[in-house]
């Protein structure tokens, strides 16, 4: 129990005008706080977080992650800019009815809409004719929707967190799972709509690839038959008739210098058996031989008794020799119209190979071409957007605003400002008197 002496020093201080003006300032807005507290409109804010998937490693060598989005800073804010786009907000204001909504849709702030507003409500009902609902425009209702949205990440990581407020906290999850719906599905929707292009493309690529695989086939079949390459023994039979007519050719030119030998020859021993009969020393070939007629010419001598030719022999042989001469010509042409057949079918095989090996190096681009199509074909069917989501909207426990911890804080400063306000005029009166009585 205190002292009496501190008990009556209480009740005067108590008792003093400037503790009462001071706790009727601080009391005046403790009372307007507690009475507008209830008043205070409410802001609930629902929040979802996603986590942005980044490209691996392989994603500059594997198309399919290449279709993944790089995930950098600039990247990031990309996506978040994206979230806040007038797309989104209006599959946002589609899905939850929010032009007639009275927290959205009750138009625009500004005193030329009031005024607008009360021409298009007042007037009709003086004239008698049925009111006309308030209307807003699209752009302002985006432009309240935005204000109402939070996109937040915590730049040490791919995370994102982004959500609405409303008074309303069940509208405020609808909203942001609208929002996390619409931005999936636009994602999606942006990575097929690349991956159809893509897909398109590689498929216009096959449709070529398969027209020139044709192309090269026909190419082929084509000179093929054009150049009489269907056969194959045709090379066969032109190899044996070189190689026959090379004997025959070989064949005519022995029979050739042959002839022109023995027509030489003839010659030789025509002239030197004549000077051997006139000439002393002659002796007969042999012991049946009768002895020459010495009244008969000498051309008589050389054909009849020494067997030299005569010159219509000589010109036989000569004749001979010219017919296998000919003869060899001939087959000499007729070889070198087989080498060049030959020489020509070579050429012909060679640009056959060619002609395959094309046909074959355009099939295998058409088979790698249609193997990519195929996986392209597997990973469009699994499209997904890049995004995990990691936790969705959830109805809010209590209003982010009023904060209460800061709503007591701000009444008690304010209380004590209103009280110190209120004693500070007679404070200042007093301490002036003071200081003029010394």
């Amino acid at each position: 129990m205190a002292p009496p002496a501190t008990a009556k020093m209480n009740r005067g201080f108590l008792k003093s005008p400037y503790v009462r003006r001071f706790v009727a300032g601080f009391a005046v807005v403790a009372v307007a706080a507690a009475a507008t507290w209830p008043l205070l409109p409410r802001r609930y804010e629902a929040t979802a977080s996603v986590i942005m998937r980044p490209t691996n490693e392989n994603g500059q060598l594997d198309r399919s992650e290449s279709l993944r989005q790089p995930l950098d800073e600039n990247a990031i804010q990309s996506e978040m800019d994206l979230m806040a786009s007038p797309a989104i907000a209006s599959v946002v204001i589609a899905q939850n009815h929010l032009a007639t909504d009275p927290e959205f849709g009750s138009g625009p702030t500004s005193w030329r809409a009031h005024l607008s507003d009360w021409a298009h409500e007042t007037l009709p009902s003086l004239l008698g004719s049925p009111k006309k609902a308030p209307t807003i425009s699209t752009a302002d209702l985006r432009y309240r929707l935005q204000k109402r949205l939070s996109i937040s990440r915590d730049r040490r990581s791919y995370t994102i967190k982004f959500g609405y407020w409303s008074s309303d906290p069940t509208k405020a999850v609808a909203m942001t799972e609208s929002l996390l719906r619409a931005y999936l599905d636009d994602q999606e929707a942006r990575k097929r709509k690349l991956a159809e292009s893509f897909s398109d493309s590689l498929s216009k690529r096959v449709a070529d690839l398969r027209a020139r695989q044709e192309r090269s086939e026909r190419a082929v079949s084509d000179f093929t038959v054009e150049s009489d390459l269907v056969d194959s023994a045709t090379r066969t039979s032109l190899e044996n008739q070189l190689t026959a007519l090379s004997k025959e050719a070989a064949d005519a030119r022995e029979r050739y210098i042959n002839a022109t030998m023995q027509a030489e020859l003839q010659r030789s021993r025509t002239i030197g058996g004549a000077l051997e009969i006139l000439a002393p020393s002659f002796e007969a070939d042999s012991k049946d031989a009768a002895l020459p007629d010495t009244s008969r010419p000498v051309t008589w001598l050389l054909d009849n008794k020494l067997g030299f030719g005569s010159p219509v022999q000589i010109m036989n042989m000569d004749a001979t020799a010219k017919a296998w001469a000919a003869r060899e010509e001939v087959l000499r042409k007729a070889m070198k119209a087989i080498r060049e057949e030959l020489a020509e079918r070579h050429r012909a095989e060679l640009k056959l190979d060619e002609l395959r090996q094309d046909a074959a190096t355009d099939k295998s681009v058409l088979d790698a071409a249609l193997v990519r199509l195929k996986e392209q074909s597997a990973r469009l069917a699994s499209l997904g957007p890049d995004v995990e989501i990691l936790a969705h909207a959830e109805i809010p426990a209590r209003p982010t605003f009023p904060d209460p911890v800061l709503a007591f804080l701000g009444t008690l400063l304010a209380g004590i400002a209103a009280g110190a306000a209120m004693v500070w005029r007679p404070l200042s009166v007093k301490a002036r008197q003071l200081l003029a009585a010394h």
